[in-house]
């Protein structure tokens, strides 16, 4: 007959290595899901300048479609970089977005509303919206374009 403590023993340091394996092997979400590199998605965004009642001008950047608003297009990463420029070239501002941009009833694409002053607003010409897997870019020859 064995020994009830060994056999105890046993299977106390069997239970701790199958836990052990289970928490190395499922990762809490920090590690990338893949080794390989994002494809990166060049494409142009549109930019335009609207009025809205509760926060004055503002900056709107739509998307061409609506396929590239996932998560999967950032690799997960819910937050992009925006950067805008002025008619001279010069770096206007950078601010971080929210990723997926938002959908809005009665507007088809999706979008980013940026508050800017309205002196600021004359000058932008071009933006970029960066981040992992995206490099999407719109310019304007002259004054932004009002939006529908």
């Amino acid at each position: 007959m064995r020994n009830p403590r060994v056999l105890l023993a046993v299977a106390l340091v069997l239970g701790l290595l199958v836990a052990g394996v289970v928490v190395l092997t499922s990762g809490n979400g920090t590690r990338p899901a893949s080794d390989k590199p994002l494809p990166v998605v060049r494409s142009s965004i549109t930019l335009a300048q609207r009025d809205a009642p509760a926060t004055g001008p503002e900056l709107l950047i739509s998307l061409p479609t609506g396929r590239l608003n996932s998560r999967r297009t950032t690799g997960g990463r819910t937050t992009v970089s925006l950067t805008c420029f002025e008619s001279s070239g010069a770096k206007a501002f950078t601010v971080p977005q929210p990723w997926p941009m938002m959908e809005e009833f009665g507007y088809p694409l999706p979008h980013l509303h940026v508050p800017v002053g309205p002196q600021l607003l004359e000058t932008i010409r071009r933006c970029r919206l960066t981040g992992p897997g995206i490099d999407l870019e719109g310019h304007v020859p002259g004054r932004l374009p009002r939006a529908p």
